[in-house]
C-alpha cells in the first residue's frame, strides 16, 4: 500500500471512529460544555475527537493532531511536518438539536498541502474521501461534479 492510500485509509477509520462514537451516543448530544447563540461545545465533541486522534496515532505516532476542542498530546504543529485536522463533529448546533446534518472530517496536512481526507456522515450512512492518487469517491463509488454551468440553474447549500 502506498503512503498516500495509508493516509486516506487513516482519514476514513478516523472519521468513522469519531462519527460510530457519536451516533452511539446520540442521545447524549444535549451535553453541553459550552453556549453560546450561535455555537456550543458538547462533551461528545471531545470524546470523538479523542476517538479520532487515538486512531490516528496508532498508525503515525510521530504526526501532529489538531481538533478544534483539546490540546493534543504529542509533536506540535509546528515540529512535525505531518498534520492531521480533525473536526469531530462538524455541524455541532445540527447535532445538538438532532438535526441529521453533521458529519466528522478528518484530513492530513504535509508541510501545508493537503494529502487526503475524509467526511462521514454516519446518521446519512455517507463517506466522503479523496487523496491525490484516488478520485473522490462516496461510499468507495466515484463521484463527480454537476454537468450544470449555470449558477441560475443550479442548487447551491451551504
Amino acid at each position: 500500500m502506498s503512503l498516500e492510500s495509508e493516509l486516506l485509509s487513516c482519514a476514513m477509520e478516523a472519521a468513522m471512529a469519531a462519527g460510530q462514537h457519536a451516533r452511539r451516543n446520540w442521545r447524549r448530544r444535549t451535553e453541553a460544555i459550552s453556549l453560546s447563540p450561535h455555537d456550543v461545545k458538547l462533551k461528545l465533541d471531545i470524546e470523538c475527537q479523542e476517538r479520532a486522534t487515538a486512531t490516528i496515532r496508532k498508525r503515525f505516532p510521530k504526526h501532529a493532531v489538531l481538533g478544534g476542542h483539546r490540546p493534543s498530546a504529542g509533536p506540535s504543529a509546528h515540529a512535525s511536518r505531518w498534520l492531521w485536522i480533525i473536526d469531530p463533529i462538524d455541524g455541532t448546533v445540527n447535532f445538538s438539536h438532532g438535526l441529521p446534518l453533521w458529519c466528522c472530517s478528518v484530513a492530513v496536512r504535509r508541510v501545508g498541502a493537503t494529502i487526503a481526507g475524509a467526511v462521514y456522515a454516519p446518521l446519512l450512512g455517507e463517506l466522503y474521501a479523496a487523496g491525490p492518487d484516488s478520485p473522490a469517491t462516496l461510499n468507495g463509488v466515484r463521484i463527480k461534479v454537476s454537468d450544470v454551468s449555470s449558477v441560475e440553474r443550479a442548487l447551491v447549500l451551504t
